[in-house]
């Protein structure tokens, strides 16, 4: 099978042809296709391989744009969906689960368990490929979405002749950390002290003289691959160490690299070696836009990210919108951002991440990262829009539903408990509506799972807690966490 390779200029015109129909609001009769292929390429460790799966399922709330009598999904994965979870999620739209809807989704499993991306498994199976093309009503009203862009998504989008929504891999230099550096400084948005361009143990030592020259008092640095996402990638070098070679007290976030191996893998991608920022309280909030055909702006969102691991760095989870204190400021920023790289030609979704320090009651933003993909807050503000409609309206800094009542959410892919893993899938679902844990259309408040294959084994899933206020939200965050403990302890127990 001979494999075209759009150009990043073929890839746009298609997309502008397409873009009317790029919404997660209803669109009534007008006729479009949503190929859904969560293709995960990042470079992850060991402990990360198992989630693959239940990734490939964060985008399972695209289902709910079926309620568009005009809309078909094609909804890619490596292995078989459990047919529950498509019951689920039609489920939560009264009315949605009908033959007439279930005629228009087609489930396509390429039922290949190898380690790689599922768009390369895709590409390993022409059968898969012709299939996904023949569920495409109209490939001018046709789009690929997914996880990051990359020359193999590029590749499969030739193939089945439909753009891929998303950066470019052309654009993937601004996605980096030293590429994100170079783009806040361009867009005149501040960010910590930093060096750039550092691949080896050599370069992180003289990275850190440099900030200590300019800060005696610093006492941290954060190392940065790259190409790590969610904290992955990050490692920590505490200066007061006592260390005889400083560079070698380095402690990864992940458990899946050790020192050396953290060392190697910024050798193949460099990094950047940061100023650990410390204030009299500092957060990490984020924002989600768009760039478009036109080199237009589309602000989505804020949100508050949570954070963990080791020294804080992994991303666990958020909260939308951001706080209001600098909410305001986090989103003139991105917008900053954001029209600097539309005027390099960059068109799709992406999400920044900044940090908010506190001295007094000032507080202060600084870019930390962009990511050119779709991630952690994608899905929670996707099934947000699917069933509550509305936006985020940025005078205000709040999501406003269809009736332009405030909304708030909390949100994760790690909700853990000790005891989780005994739990099945079926296990989950049956203790959803024994709790009563569910989306009440009449309020539009209430509970959301997602990544729930990941429970059986892994001892965790996704959630999207909505509520009219952040109080009620985390509350319904909470009582879904109770209701899991005690589940998973009965089940646990016999």
């Amino acid at each position: 099978m001979a494999t075209a390779v759009p150009t990043v200029e073929e890839l746009t015109a298609q997309l502008r042809t397409a873009w009317p129909v790029m919404t997660w609001r209803p669109t009534g009769d007008a006729q479009r296709t949503i190929v859904v292929n969560h293709s995960i390429s990042a470079t992850v460790t060991e402990h990360w391989l198992p989630l693959m799966p239940a990734f490939e399922e964060r985008f399972l709330c695209h289902l709910l744009g079926l309620a568009s009598p005009g809309t078909r999904i094609v909804y890619v994965t490596s292995m078989p969906i459990h047919s529950r979870l498509i019951d689920y999620w039609l489920g939560l739209v009264p009315g949605l689960d009908t033959p007439e809807v279930r005629s228009r989704l087609t489930l396509v499993p390429v039922v290949d368990a190898r380690r790689m991306s599922l768009t390369r498994k895709v590409l390993d199976h022409p059968g898969t490929v012709r299939r996904i093309r023949e569920a495409v009503v109209d490939p001018r009203l046709a789009v690929v979405v997914g996880h990051t862009v990359t020359e193999d998504d590029v590749r499969l989008a030739g193939l089945l002749g439909i753009p891929v929504y998303g950066a470019h891999p052309v654009y993937a230099h601004w996605g980096t950390k030293t590429g994100s550096r170079e783009a806040f400084a361009a867009a005149g948005v501040p960010t910590v002290p930093g060096v750039s361009g550092v691949r080896d143990r050599g370069d992180v030592r003289e990275a850190i003289e440099q900030l200590v020259g300019a800060d005696p008092g610093l006492a941290r640095v954060i190392v940065k691959h790259d190409e790590g996402v969610s904290g992955i990638g990050n490692g920590t070098i505490d200066l007061r160490s006592g260390s005889s070679d400083v560079v070698d007290s380095l402690v990864p976030e992940d458990p899946g690299y050790d020192v050396e191996s953290f060392y190697a893998r910024l050798a193949d991608e460099g990094g950047v070696v940061e100023a650990f920022l410390v204030a009299e309280e500092v957060r990490s909030p984020s924002a989600q836009l768009r760039t478009t055909p036109d080199g237009d702006v589309d602000l989505f969102a804020t949100h508050d990210q949570e954070l963990g691991g080791p020294h804080g760095l992994s991303y666990l989870g958020c909260s939308m919108p951001a706080a209001p204190a600098y909410a305001a400021q986090v989103a003139d920023q991105a917008l900053a951002v954001g029209k600097f790289l539309a005027a390099q030609g960059m068109v799709g979704r992406l999400s920044i991440d900044f940090l908010a320090a506190r001295t007094g009651d000032r507080w202060t933003a600084f870019g930390s990262e962009i990511n050119l993909r779709n991630g952690g807050t994608t899905h929670p503000l996707a099934t947000l829009n699917s069933l509550a409609g509305g936006g985020y309206d940025v005078s205000v800094a709040t999501y406003l539903d269809g009736d332009g009542s405030a909304k708030y959410y909390r949100a994760t892919d790690h909700l853990t408990g000790p005891r989780y893993a005994a739990l099945t899938t079926d296990d989950l679902l049956d203790v959803l509506p024994e709790h009563d844990l569910g989306w009440d259309p009449d309020t539009r408040t209430g509970t959301v799972f997602h990544m729930a294959s990941a429970i059986g084994g892994n001892g965790q899933v996704g959630i999207t807690a909505i509520g009219d206020d952040p109080a009620s939200a985390a509350a319904q965050f909470e009582r879904s966490r109770s209701a899991l403990d005690r589940a998973s302890t009965r089940m646990s127990s016999g």
